[in-house]
């Protein structure tokens, strides 16, 4: 995965842009932003990123604006679904506690 913004200008911004804010290899990646565009939410196998989504248990990171991670939780859950309300209750307080602000997620 690789992170161009803030201040990437968008598409056009990362075409012209020489390398990345920040990259993180990991295998069968998801990720998502906060609502406040404060914390990139990333889930999949940090440790394989050649993963071809050929496991069920990955872990999720969220990292903070210049690619720290702040959290790091191991989720087991099926492919192709999302995180139960209550192990994003877990990445909110996880996150909270490290870095001193809330982690704002979007609705699921």
């Amino acid at each position: 995965m690789e992170f161009f913004g803030p201040h990437a200008d968008g598409f056009h911004g990362r075409l012209l842009a020489k390398r990345p804010r920040w990259s993180q290899a990991v295998g069968c990646p998801s990720a998502e932003l906060s609502a406040d565009a404060e914390f990139v939410i990333v889930t999949g196998d940090f440790k394989n990123p050649n993963n071809q989504c050929e496991t069920d248990t990955v872990a999720t990171k969220v990292f903070e604006r210049e690619g720290a991670v702040v959290a790091s939780l191991q989720i087991p859950h099926a492919r192709g679904t999302g995180s139960s309300p209550q192990e994003r209750d877990k990445l909110v307080a996880a996150v909270a506690l490290a870095a001193g602000k809330p982690l704002r997620l979007k609705e699921p």
